[in-house]
């Protein structure tokens, strides 16, 4: 026999303290309450969130739409996603009452919510007293809040606005908060946001984005499409910074929806005062947000996309080491040249380029070479071809050329590389092609053996005897030896 019994499972009131003791810090912990903030946006009005830090209370006041009665009510639980009670915008960020909770309770011992919603004329206000909660004893029944309903006006610090959400934390944690820092990470927490036209004021002072002073011509755009039907995008941009960080401050934020959600990410390259130049910013809106919004919740689409940004970002640290390589970055020559290098390999046009008169006229015999038309150029160290566009024949034939021929290679990168050598592209713009392609052709067109594989390897002779050709006729070698008499070129050879 066995007996089953069931019994209530509420957690001890002492957790309200014991969440309190985080590793957030005061800035991070404020970026936490702004974040509902915008949430509660209402349709057509920028958002204005005032911050007020000093010894002795934080408080953070919005213009946003407020909450009723009820909603306040589930907004304050634990673990409540707010999606499931009101409608929340697209790529809402202040999703748990947790995270709320979590961010006061970390910032000091005693904490209010006033919040007064559009068209009413009371507003209502929440109270959590830590010191109060640790007395409570450990009953299911010790989890209960008081809402108490204030006739306007008052003298709360909504002041005399219609509408809005303030919280304010006393009893504070830090003796002496520092509203610098949490001037500076409002500013790039929600960098999005003050560029559309939302406000945050600290202490009466805008918060703005950091300014960077890159290498001329760096910043290039990020624009990555993967997974099965190319349903999730990673963008943003990455430049390099004419100085390097032995401070830690370098790799990239990481934004969801609007909200910075990590700072500083340097998975994605060897970090090394050589590569600490590499500077950056991307969205991923489509990977969850950890607790609290800090950093991203690790999963197979994560490392998905880590493995497309260690890739993407190959020639951003190659060009970010040559830079901090002996005096290449005092030598403006040289640092325009590793810049273009960079436009290069990434498929880009690099805005310093001259145009060269010289052209490459294509063989019409050659299948890769027939879509396209390429512009050489002889600058000193050569380069891809950057003006180059190629039909959807070329584009198909390239990639094949690329599942057929990379078994010959140690890995798939190593042949794109030098395939794309061979038809004079950029390697990263053959990688993207191969990646648009998916997974491989049927087995049946896979690493071709005996007679077919001996025909392919001559095709792909023949096509690069042609690019030699052409490139000869280009630079005129292969016209002079041409009007020599017959027999005469041999003999000067």
């Amino acid at each position: 026999m066995s007996r089953i019994t069931t019994y209530a499972n509420s957690p001890s009131p002492q957790l309200l303290e014991k969440i309190g003791a985080t590793n957030l810090t005061l800035a991070d912990a404020v970026a936490e309450i702004v974040a509902n903030s915008f949430d509660a946006a209402l349709d057509g009005e920028p958002v204005v969130v005032e911050v007020t830090v000093d010894g002795e209370e934080i408080c953070v006041v919005d213009s946003g739409a407020g909450m009723s009665e009820d909603v306040l009510v589930e907004a304050v639980k634990l673990g409540v996603d707010m999606a499931d009670v009101v409608k929340k915008p697209p790529g809402a960020k202040g999703r748990f009452g947790l995270g709320m909770n979590t961010a006061c309770a970390s910032i000091g011992r005693w904490s209010a919510v006033y919040t007064r919603p559009l068209g009413a004329h009371s507003e209502f206000r929440v109270v959590f007293d830590l010191a109060e909660w640790e007395r409570r004893p450990n009953v299911p029944e010790a989890w209960t809040i008081d809402i108490e309903e204030l006739d306007l006006p008052t003298d709360g610090p909504l002041g005399d606005r219609e509408h809005g959400t303030a919280v304010v934390v006393k009893k504070l944690r830090q003796q002496e908060p520092l509203a610098g820092a949490v001037l500076a990470k409002l500013g790039e927490a929600f960098k999005p946001h003050l560029q559309q036209g939302d406000s945050i004021l600290v202490n009466g002072v805008a918060a703005t984005p950091h300014n960077y002073d890159f290498v001329a011509n760096s910043k290039v755009p990020i624009d990555i499409a993967f997974g099965p039907a190319h349903e999730f995008q990673i963008t943003g941009w990455v430049a390099i910074d004419k100085q390097t960080h032995n401070d830690g401050d370098y790799g990239f934020n990481i934004y969801r929806h609007g909200q910075l959600v990590q700072t500083w990410c340097q998975e994605w390259f060897a970090a090394h005062l050589m590569t600490s130049r590499i500077i950056g910013e991307v969205n991923m809106d489509f990977i969850g947000a950890a607790i609290f919004s800090q950093g991203l919740q690790q999963s197979d689409l994560r490392r998905q996309a880590s493995a497309e940004m260690k890739e993407f970002l190959k020639p951003v640290v190659m060009a970010s080491r040559e830079l901090s390589r002996g005096s290449n970055f005092r030598s403006p020559d040289r640092a325009r040249q590793i810049i273009d290098e960079l436009h290069d390999a990434l498929g880009l046009e690099s805005p310093e380029r001259q145009p060269s008169t010289a052209r490459t006229m294509p063989s019409p015999r050659d299948p890769r070479t027939a879509g396209r038309t390429a512009s050489t150029d002889h600058r000193k160290g050569g380069g891809a071809n950057t003006g180059t566009r190629y039909t959807t024949k070329v584009r198909r034939e390239t990639v094949q050329e690329v599942f057929t021929q990379e078994h010959r290679y140690r890995s798939r990168w190593a042949a794109i590389t030098a395939i794309a050598a061979e038809s004079g592209m950029a390697p990263e713009t053959l990688r993207r092609w191969v990646r648009r392609a998916g997974a491989r052709p049927a087995s049946g067109d896979q690493g071709l053996s005996g007679g077919g594989a001996r025909v392919t390897e001559l095709e792909r002779e023949v096509r690069q005897l042609r690019r030699d050709i052409e490139t000869l006729k280009a630079s005129g070698a292969f016209t002079k030896a041409e009007k020599l008499r017959p027999g005469e070129a041999d003999r000067r050879r």
